[in-house]
């Protein structure tokens, strides 16, 4: 009985640390912050209209929209999935870090170089971003052109529209997916420049280095998911993802959708010639075509249960 009334709380605190941890997308200065950047790019471009339209048509419009609501639910059903999965799975990205010490120290013995504190958080930084921002690539890339896992992926598309909570409208298998992927790619990475500072940096130092990343949260990641229409430079959109950008990769078109897979960087894009500028045009709406779609974009209970069945008639239309 103490154990279910443990995890009953334990899915209680989870939304709240979407809020409150700031290692969150949606912790809540950044959500602040994109929320007075967003409001603040609509006043500007009113274009004639009153600040009563803006605030009715962007404000509650977006955040009343009942897909709005869909994502909000989702992030309950995402609560009670990372406990089941932290309570059933006894391994961390900290255990992966300490195991991949102890191989580096048996294949290779010592390090050919000693990384100091001062010099070990830039380049672990550097290559955390890079190696974590190619995995979230690779992954996505999966997501879209295989059509077992386009099932899944699907409802993150269904989103008609955009909120930084929009972020979370992710099925379970898709959780898991990154859940996984993150585990490695955080596990793999600290515990591989543990061994290059020969300890002076522990493994739990480095596990929370990657919070450094809040700095593209605060910065407008979360402006990714909205309607604000940012765009970056045309010679910066080919280096870093612009919201505009990620806009144009939820366009209810197919074959908008087939771009502009990076998270943080759009080289990956730009490598595989996936990539998108968003001079070349704003979306027209968000979403899924209805005969392109496995489930009902406002029903929480199809979302999760529809894309398990077998439909030989939804072709992915995300595969050339």
């Amino acid at each position: 009985m103490k154990v279910i009334i443990l995890i009953i709380l334990e899915v209680l605190e989870q939304p709240l640390k979407l809020l409150t941890d700031p290692s969150s997308r949606t912790w809540w200065p950044a959500i602040l912050g994109a929320v007075l950047i967003s409001a603040t790019y609509e006043i500007i471009n009113v274009h004639g209209k009153k600040l009563t339209t803006v605030y009715r048509e962007f404000m509650l419009r977006l955040f009343l929209h009942p897909s709005s609501l869909v994502d909000l639910k989702l992030i309950i059903v995402r609560a009670i999935v990372k406990v089941v999965c932290i309570a059933s799975i006894p391994f961390s990205a900290k255990l992966i870090a300490v195991k991949v010490v102890g191989l580096a120290y048996t294949v290779y013995g010592q390090p050919p170089f000693i990384l100091t504190d001062p010099s070990l958080v830039i380049p672990y930084s550097f290559c955390f971003l890079l190696i974590s921002d190619f995995s979230r690539y690779l992954l996505h890339r999966f997501m879209h052109s295989t059509s077992i896992l386009w099932r899944f992926h699907q409802l993150h598309h269904s989103a008609e529209v955009l909120t930084p909570f929009s972020l979370y409208r992710t099925h379970p298998v898709e959780q898991m997916l990154q859940w996984i992927r993150s585990l490695l790619v955080i596990g793999i990475t600290a515990g591989g420049f543990a061994w290059l500072s020969m300890g002076k940096a522990s493994i739990w130092t480095l596990y929370g280095v990657p919070g450094v990343m809040i700095i593209f949260t605060v910065l407008g990641a979360n402006l990714r998911h909205s309607h604000a229409w940012i765009q970056y430079p045309d010679w910066l959109e080919y280096v870093l993802i612009s919201p505009a950008q990620h806009q144009q990769h939820h366009s209810v078109e197919s074959e908008e959708q087939r771009s502009n897979y990076g998270s943080v960087l759009s080289i990956w894009d730009l490598i595989a010639r996936s990539l998108k500028r968003s001079k070349e045009g704003k979306p027209k709406a968000f979403g899924l075509l209805e005969e392109h779609r496995n489930h009902e974009p406002r029903s929480v209970i199809s979302a999760l249960l529809d894309p398990f069945k077998n439909e030989s008639n939804t072709q992915n239309k995300n595969v050339k």
